[in-house]
């Protein structure tokens, strides 16, 4: 995502030249003629795309969290590069919007259908969460596939429905011993069975997690680069950029 792969020469030899004009650690204070004037410089349309789009991604990497001020700073920073986001990067930055969003929100109550414990109510939900069984007991790890769930969370329970909110599978938050966070999904422990949970939003159930379990687990921000969770080849890329 936003850094492209290109053999454009002319781009690869003069990209460091360019940082002069304007920078990952600048780029927001720079103003929208200057950018243009820049553009001129450079005399290539497609290098002083594939420029922009550098400095986004080298700016994305330097300030990523998920917080009010990346997300604002993303936008005025994509506008200002005057850059059309893919459908992959649009939904990157949404992704960052909702795991923000249900950091802080005000616990609300969800209605559905099916039959709750007495004073329980529903207070977040995740669709379409694939569900593995997780098996780690060899060396290699195994998974196997279970059903894909909709996800509606209580303070006391994790309901697995189907589309219907008929409700499939339930788990007490109490048995739930262990939280695990990698980079293909959330693995928890349920007393001696463990599951792997890969929806659209990979960090979405895990920052849900952080808000309904009676335990506290590892904060999300606490996590080492959690850009590399949207988009896996950023760490190898930072190599040779």
């Amino acid at each position: 995502m936003f850094l492209k792969k290109s053999l454009n020469l002319y781009f690869i030899n003069n990209r460091s030249d360019w940082l002069s004009y304007f920078d990952e650690t600048n780029a927001l204070k720079k103003s929208r003629s200057l950018i243009k004037k820049t553009g001129r410089k450079i005399k290539n349309y497609e290098c002083f795309i594939l420029f922009k789009r550098w400095i986004l991604w080298r700016w994305i990497i330097q300030n990523f969290t998920f917080e009010e001020r990346f997300i604002n700073n993303f936008f005025k920073l994509v506008k200002k590069f005057d850059l059309t986001l893919t459908s992959q990067e649009n939904r990157f930055i949404f992704n960052v919007q909702e795991i923000y969003f249900n950091t802080w929100r005000p616990i609300k109550e969800l209605p559905v259908k099916f039959e709750l414990e007495s004073k329980e109510t529903i207070n977040f939900r995740e669709s379409l969460v694939n569900v593995h069984k997780y098996f780690d007991n060899d060396k290699k790890p195994k998974i196997e596939f279970e059903n894909n769930y909709d996800l509606y969370f209580s303070f006391k329970n994790i309901y697995f429905c189907n589309g219907v909110q008929t409700v499939l599978k339930k788990i007490n938050l109490s048995d739930l011993s262990d939280v695990e966070l990698k980079r293909f999904g959330v693995i928890i422990t349920v007393k001696k069975d463990k599951y792997l949970l890969r929806g659209a939003n990979k960090l979405l159930v895990y920052s849900i997690l952080q808000r309904v379990l009676p335990q506290p687990i590892k904060p999300l921000k606490n996590y080492e680069d959690l850009y590399g969770y949207f988009d896996f080849l950023s760490k190898i890329e930072q190599k040779f950029s």
